[in-house]
């Protein structure tokens, strides 16, 4: 980081090999809310697969996003978009909430629209989101969960660095059956070890 600029840290901050995080623009808010509500995507990230009104969801979206304090950050994913890369498609969104000054554990939730996944831009949209949390937030550990079943993000976590720290057994019900959820996390220090300063 020594031969980086201030500013070449900052203009770099929110930008990944694939995609920008940038602000929720009223623009993003139909596809978002259209993915949030699609039951093949709730039953990766809630808890009922039930859609909520579009208002609903829509401010949802807007309060993840607002960006008014240290112990949240939330953006719309797009993809790289050439020069301007800010103007690429958007392919999700990424939230950091729940920042407690004593204890500086940052919880990550990621979505990701279903004609987009299993292109990377998951995993390069975390781990700018990671680089924002360490680096900007001043988080001491970033925390995230899945459900058992969801293998495709557990691989996908595990890849990054995230560690397994726990399982609630039984806390979904989906499909006639309960499966646990899975936390795993990762400390500042093996941020450091494994991306660098």
């Amino acid at each position: 980081m020594a031969t980086t600029t201030m500013q070449e840290w900052a203009d770099g901050l929110y930008k990944g090999e694939l995609t920008v995080l940038r602000g929720l623009l009223p623009e993003d808010l139909p596809e978002l809310s259209g993915w949030w509500n699609d039951s093949g995507l709730a039953v990766l990230q809630r808890y009922t697969t039930s859609p909520i009104p579009t208002e609903d969801s829509e401010e949802l979206f807007r309060q993840w996003s607002k960006n008014d304090t240290m112990r949240a950050a939330g953006f719309s994913i797009v993809s790289q978009g050439g020069e301007m890369s800010q103007d690429g498609d958007l392919v999700g969104h990424i939230t950091a909430w729940g920042m407690d000054p004593r204890v500086r554990t940052a919880r990550i939730a990621i979505m990701i629209g279903p004609r987009y996944q299993g292109q990377g831009y998951g995993g390069d949209a975390l781990r700018v989101m990671l680089r924002v949390a360490f680096e900007e937030m001043a988080a001491h550990k970033v925390a995230l969960d899945t459900w058992s079943f969801n293998e495709r993000a557990l691989r996908l976590y595990r890849s990054l660095g995230f560690v397994e720290e726990g399982r609630e057994r039984d806390a979904v019900f989906h499909r006639s059956g309960f499966h646990d959820k899975i936390v795993l996390g990762m400390l500042e220090s093996e941020y450091r070890e494994r991306y660098g300063d």
